[in-house]
């Protein structure tokens, strides 16, 4: 790590954001993506959800709103409350807890598996097919 802190010129820390500046930068990332912002992809509760899970940071609110659009996609739905928590779950016990929300009459599948995460084989991201859509 000294290495690679040698090459780094400038260094910045990014503040957490506060409630406020969270909504608005997921709105902002969701603008930049195409997003029009109605109707709202993410509901007032799961925003808040991010904020409090996220603490605030940047890179981890990027993490929790991508992988729970996934699962509202999965679940043909907007992002809500409780799909932020299922990510949020998901994500504390590296993928051992299934969705809940998920409503479609196949299994259910873990999303670490999908993205072969528990491998430990480092080529299997490279050759693992991954079925995103669950219809």
């Amino acid at each position: 790590m000294i290495q690679f802190a040698q090459r780094i010129a400038i260094e910045s820390h990014i503040k957490p954001l506060n409630y406020r500046e969270t909504e608005a930068y997921i709105n902002h990332r969701l603008r930049l993506a195409g997003g029009s912002g109605r109707p709202a992809i993410f509901s007032r509760k799961a925003v808040f959800a991010v904020f409090e899970n996220s603490g605030g940071v940047p890179r981890v609110i990027n993490n929790i709103c991508d992988l729970a659009m996934v699962f509202a996609f999965a679940n043909e739905s907007g992002v809500k409350y409780e799909t932020v928590m299922d990510v949020v779950n998901e994500r504390r016990t590296a993928g051992g807890r299934k969705s809940t929300t998920h409503r479609t009459s196949q299994p259910q599948l873990d999303i670490t598996d999908m993205l072969g995460l528990r491998s430990t084989n480092p080529k299997s991201l490279a050759t693992k097919s991954v079925p995103l859509l669950l219809r």
